[in-house]
């Protein structure tokens, strides 16, 4: 389902781009930043990596579609690794609650306004949407520890899969050439989902082909 998702938005793409020579299809890739967590996969490339699709609907103005997944969950010996740890393995008081969040993946749509610059750095681009991200969740069902002491003598754990609605804001800038059709970026996105999930930032690179 995920692979058909992608093909439709790049022929989507390729259809409209004939059309009206205003399209975008970008790869993106970069980091996770997360505030107040325990833990989280601070690795630089391994965030969301995926496929942007844009139309240019105005002057300044396009509008977006995404996919993204968390980049050590392409790897298939990496797919149960977690990106993020919500709390200390023999905290008690997490019996019940999100210990881990895994193999997450984001849906966005949004609408992007680029500012034309001077110089090497030719555009300022600022970006407001939303955002359906879905993964699995491993909750804390039992811990068992050696008394007075952290050390686990038993624990289990369940998983389930989950999904939130939330939106997005971005701000980046970057360079077009080969005669405006190439595209490289750097942009950082805050994204805020509802229920347990909250805020975090993301941060990369996006190279891009304009036709």
């Amino acid at each position: 389902m995920r692979i058909v998702f992608i093909i439709v938005l790049f022929l989507c793409g390729s259809l409209l781009s004939f059309a009206q020579k205003k399209n975008e299809v970008s790869l993106i890739a970069g980091g996770y930043y997360i505030p107040n967590t325990y833990n989280y996969d601070k690795t630089p490339l391994d965030g969301p990596i995926g496929l942007k699709y844009s139309l240019k609907v105005l002057s300044n103005y396009s509008a977006s579609l995404s996919y993204s997944v968390t980049a050590k969950n392409i790897n298939s010996s990496d797919k149960g690794l977690p990106f993020l740890q919500e709390a200390a393995l023999w905290d008690t008081s997490f019996i019940g609650e999100i210990v881990y969040r895994s193999k997450y993946r984001y849906f966005d749509a949004s609408l992007k306004r680029d500012f034309k610059l001077n110089g090497i750095l030719n555009f300022l681009k600022g970006e407001l949407g939303f955002s359906y991200a879905k993964g699995i969740n491993t909750y804390m069902e039992t811990l068992y520890l050696v008394p007075g002491t952290n050390h686990i003598t038993s624990s289990t754990g369940y998983d389930v899969s989950e999904s939130y609605y939330g939106y997005l804001l971005s701000i980046g800038f970057g360079c077009y050439f080969w005669k405006d059709r190439v595209v490289l970026a750097s942009d950082v996105f805050y994204r805020h989902y509802l229920d347990d999930f909250g805020g975090l930032f993301n941060y990369g690179v996006r190279l891009g082909y304009r036709f």
